[in-house]
């Protein structure tokens, strides 16, 4: 409700009120009110002409203000997206310009050191042997860099060899090498599960072997066959 209700009822009760004291005609704002000679006619105009200035301020104190007395209020201020660059869980912000593929990593060796791995898988080593310088190593027919026969690993090449590996941890590449240049063999015997052997083959690389198990005329071999250095 606007103000103009209130107001009404104000000029009603204040009109009213001075036709009650005045008694006589009044004209005011184009309101004509008759003369009032009784007494009687002007109390109860003087008590409607209170009631309506009461009225009034009643309205007023219960008065809506509209959309123009209202007090503007400022919008609630969205909330900032995240800075992109700003980590997130405690983290560490990437470099700019780094990509996550910088963080990916690679199943290539990053160098060609003397302990990279040329091939490394389970074999079952029979008398006909197998050449390790393959990929995979494939049977030999005739012995080759590595056979088994009667609890014995064997290798016959001339320049080639093989030693027991009696360390508690597995050789390295340069480990078997130098095992391989002060105690050549041409055999391993009494093999067991757990034996390890270190081997040359043909064509010179260097490989290490580890007993998985043995039966009469098989053995299941673990084996490790690095690249050239």
């Amino acid at each position: 409700m606007d103000i103009f209700g209130p107001a009404v009822f104000w000029l009603v009760g204040i009109l009213g009120l001075i036709a009650a004291i005045a008694g006589g005609r009044v004209v005011a704002g184009g309101v004509h009110l008759p003369p009032l000679n009784r007494a009687s006619e002007r109390i109860a105009i003087g008590a409607v002409s209170t009631l309506a200035l009461a009225l009034g301020f009643v309205l007023l104190l219960h008065h809506d203000p509209g959309p123009v007395d209202r007090a503007v209020e400022p919008a609630p201020r969205a909330a900032a997206p995240p800075d992109s660059s700003t980590p997130t869980g405690g983290g560490v912000a990437a470099p700019e310009g780094s990509t996550a593929a910088e963080s990916t990593s690679s199943s290539a060796p990053a160098s060609a050191g003397p302990d990279v791995v040329r091939w490394h898988g389970t074999l079952g080593i029979k008398l006909e042997g197998h050449y390790l310088d393959e990929i995979p190593p494939k049977p030999a027919g005739s012995l080759g860099d590595l056979a088994f026969s009667s609890n014995t690993l064997y290798n016959f090449y001339p320049d080639a060899g093989i030693a027991r590996w009696t360390g508690a941890k597995a050789p390295t590449r340069q480990a078997c090498s130098d095992l391989l240049d002060t105690h050549p063999a041409n055999r391993v015997e009494n093999v067991r599960p757990g034996v390890r052997a270190c081997v040359r083959t043909a064509q010179n690389r260097v490989a290490t072997a580890r007993v998985l198990s043995v039966s009469d005329d098989v053995a299941e071999v673990d084996i490790t066959v690095w690249e050239l250095p």
